[in-house]
């Protein structure tokens, strides 16, 4: 009976770590890159109604991530970024918005967030409409290696969002690796220590 319960908390160690390979953690993922051009949908959506968005969360779950985020000043909000899940989406968007729920629907079809999902439909916003979406995640011992595509305004060129000079500036984050797309868009790979 010990050696069967043993291998049971084995095959589940293995399976809930089945990400945490190397060359699988720090491998730019092509999938949600071959499907940016409905990233960009999803991203005129936000884009459109970033406003009623930002106001909601902050009403709704904007105390609970800061105490006080809607009462700060601009400059200091628009570092914020609000959670947009698919059930914070269907609730604050408009009814127009019902072909983009369908295509967040078709990339991640799961009910649970998968990395095998084309995106993971944690999305998260800030005010001077800088969307992120993750399209990777894994934890392996106390590192969490994250990837996101991030839309910022400004990064023709090439991102900088988690290097550089940014607005990010946090010293606990390590850049694995960046990948432009296209004009404003970036795919990032960062690694950092869970609390």
């Amino acid at each position: 009976m010990k050696h069967l319960i043993l291998i049971l908390i084995l095959f589940f160690l293995y399976s809930c770590n089945c990400d945490c390979k190397t060359e699988k953690r720090n491998k730019i993922r092509e999938l949600p890159i071959q499907h940016i051009d409905e990233l960009e949908q999803i991203n005129a959506m936000f884009l459109s109604n970033i406003k009623l968005l930002e106001d909601s969360c902050c009403q709704n779950i904007g105390s609970a991530l800061s105490g006080k985020a809607c009462s700060d000043p601009d400059s200091v909000r628009r570092k914020y970024f609000y959670p947009a899940t698919k059930h914070l989406l269907e609730k604050y968007l408009p009814k127009t918005e019902i072909e983009t729920m369908k295509l967040i629907d078709k990339l991640s079809p799961n009910s649970y967030y998968t990395n095998e999902d084309i995106v993971i439909t944690n999305f998260s916003f800030r005010a001077d409409s800088t969307i992120k979406y993750p399209v990777f995640y894994t934890m392996c011992g106390d590192t969490i290696t994250e990837h996101f595509i991030i839309f910022q305004k400004g990064t023709e060129n090439g991102g900088s969002f988690y290097s550089g000079n940014n607005n990010n500036n946090n010293d606990d984050i390590l850049l694995v690796k960046q990948k432009n797309i296209k004009p404003n868009w970036t795919y990032y790979i960062i690694k950092h220590r869970s609390n």
